[in-house]
């Protein structure tokens, strides 16, 4: 389904979509550090170690620790 917006809608969803192809990547991290997750927080280790090679690659990211 296509729907026709108006152009001041249209010109405000571009405005948006420019805005955040300019903008900083962000991220927020939960974590859970309990023993009993040790096997998932090896894992998400070097999952995460990667993901920040890759995001220092195109220019970063903003992060958020939430504990």
């Amino acid at each position: 389904m296509t729907t026709n917006l108006p152009a001041s809608h249209a010109k405000q969803v571009a405005e948006f979509l420019q805005k955040q192809r300019t903008a900083r990547g962000r991220l927020i991290f939960a974590l859970d550090a309990t023993a009993s997750r040790q096997p998932t927080w090896d894992a998400s280790v070097q999952l995460q170690a990667q993901m920040f090679e890759e995001a220092g690659k195109i220019g970063g990211l903003e992060v958020q620790l939430v504990y």
